[in-house]
């Protein structure tokens, strides 16, 4: 949604619809594009860089995350690290970096951490295939010993992939 001057949003228009949807099916493919911006249930995608396929929630930031590493090969970089042993995802969101590492390095064991109840359902579907080599940890990551919960407040896009935790008082 656009924002607009008075702060409330408005449905983006078409041309801006169909570019979206051509962006996403360049990511997934036209039939997985469709079902994502249409469909009520979540689908397995493949790609050649996770061992799995994963799953992606229709109307979520899944995609923009999936497009982030998937295609667009945000962690290309470390592919060549040699001998790793274990990834600390801290804010792992639905695993798709944490799929990746064990994919790229499949030695390694993969601690996921995410807080978000949402997310963290989804991130247990993602890493249930890799096994033991995945931990998933429902909790979220502070400074300091505290409690913390997710925060209400609207942060970036607002979408499940903005979500954060702040310290609270007991």
């Amino acid at each position: 949604m656009a924002q607009t001057a008075d702060g409330g949003t408005r449905r983006p228009g078409p041309l801006r619809r169909l570019r979206r949807f051509w962006r996403d099916a360049r990511t997934v493919g036209v039939g997985r594009a469709w079902r994502l911006h249409r469909g009520p249930e979540p689908i397995a995608c493949p790609t050649p860089h996770a061992q799995h396929p994963l799953w992606l929630r229709p109307r979520t930031s899944d995609l923009a995350v999936f497009r982030q590493i998937f295609r667009k090969q945000e962690y290309a970089p470390l592919g060549d690290l040699a001998d790793v042993d274990v990834v600390v995802d801290l804010g792992a969101n639905v695993g798709y970096a944490a799929a990746w590492f064990l994919t790229r390095h499949p030695r390694c064991r993969v601690v996921a951490v995410e807080p978000d109840p949402e997310n963290f359902a989804a991130l247990r579907r993602n890493l249930a295939p890799y096994g033991g080599r995945a931990v998933c940890v429902h909790a979220g990551v502070w400074s300091h010993s505290c409690h913390l919960r997710i925060s209400d407040a609207p942060y970036r896009d607002n979408l499940e992939w903005s979500r954060q935790v702040v310290e609270c008082a007991v």
